[in-house]
């Protein structure tokens, strides 16, 4: 089980003690990584801060890990490969 199988975001938020929808999923988008956390209804963020490799996310991206307590707090917009906090 690796990225970006569904299996491996779903049982990450099982041991967490959460459903996937609760979750925030950061990463710079290695091996399909991104789309398959969005997949399974958490809410993606791109990093570009060490390594951008896939420029291409139309979701929410930063470039320094302190931006994203503040991208947190803000709402996100509903699309077919970004689901929005509750």
């Amino acid at each position: 089980m690796a990225k970006p199988d569904p299996a491996i975001y779903h049982v990450a938020a099982e041991r967490l003690g959460v459903e996937p929808p609760e979750c925030i999923f950061v990463g710079d988008g290695a091996d399909g990584e991104l789309a398959g956390a969005a997949a399974v209804g958490m809410t993606v963020f791109r990093t570009t801060e060490h390594n951008d490799t896939d420029p291409s996310w139309c979701g929410p991206a930063f470039a320094a890990l302190d931006d994203l307590p503040a991208m947190i707090r803000e709402p996100c917009p509903a699309t077919d490969s970004l689901r929005p906090l509750k």
